[in-house]
Order: C-alpha cells, then sequence, then structure tokens
C-alpha cells in the first residue's frame, strides 16, 4: 500500500540490472517509491494505466520499440503524466522529438547518478528537465 503523499514511479528499461540501479536510487530518497517496473514499452503502457505513476522513467532504445512510441501512447491515454526520458542517446532530434509529445525531461544515462534526482522533481511537478551534456550538445534551453 502506497501512501498518498508519496510520488510513485514506473521505471521503465529492458535491462534489469539498469532498472535496479536506478531503483535503489529512486528509494533513496524519502517519499519515493516505484510502483511498478516493465522491461519493455508495450508492458509500460499497460502498467501506466494499472498502477498510476506520478512519473515514468523510460529508457530510450528497447527491443519491441522505443520510449518515444511508448511515451506517445501512454500520454494520449494519460495526458497529465509526466514522462522523464534516461537514455544513451542524446541526439538532438530525439530529444526534440520527445518534447514535442509531451515528455518533460530528459537526460542521459551517463549523467544519472548526478541528474535523476532533479530530473525527477522538476517533472513530478510538471517542469521541464533537461540534463546538462544534452543542453551542451543539442543547444536546446
Amino acid at each position: 500500500m502506497y501512501e498518498s503523499d508519496q510520488t510513485r514511479i514506473l521505471l521503465v528499461d529492458d535491462h534489469a540490472a539498469t532498472r535496479e540501479t536506478i531503483k535503489e536510487l529512486v528509494e533513496q530518497r524519502r517519499g519515493w517509491v516505484v510502483s511498478a517496473e516493465a522491461g519493455s514499452g508495450h508492458q509500460a503502457v499497460g502498467l501506466a494505466d494499472e498502477c498510476k505513476p506520478d512519473v515514468v522513467v523510460m529508457d530510450m532504445q528497447m527491443p519491441d520499440g522505443n520510449g518515444l512510441e511508448a511515451s506517445v501512447d501512454m500520454l494520449g491515454e494519460n495526458p497529465e503524466l509526466n514522462v522523464l526520458i534516461v537514455s544513451n542517446y542524446v541526439d538532438s532530434a530525439l530529444v526534440k522529438a520527445a518534447l514535442e509529445v509531451g515528455v518533460l525531461g530528459y537526460i542521459s544515462k551517463e549523467n544519472v547518478f548526478e541528474e535523476l534526482a532533479p530530473a525527477i522533481e522538476a517533472v513530478s511537478h510538471k517542469k521541464h528537465y533537461l540534463c546538462k551534456r544534452i543542453k551542451l550538445q543539442t543547444r536546446l534551453p
């Protein structure tokens, strides 16, 4: 059972070890809880509808499609959902496409230890967050 003041997070990554690392980082924060985990975008869409997370932490590249496609599906079902992409791919076209479909944040896996907490904090409050690497490489604000 989750407390009403907790930030519920859905983790989506096809690598179990990556999900476990992110889960450990998330659960170090008081008031944050991983409410569900998915190993694919398709699975994540169903879980998002079922567990009603406050934030979805989504990988970009997965075997059954990408995080962008899953984000489009999730946001189509629930436009109020807060999605944060955590990816090895920081191509400016991908970042721009993610922002255009309603994703609120995008960080590099390279920076996950430093930037996951502030990114989740921002997107959980409906604010945009781009990691420093993305801002430098893509010239986005």
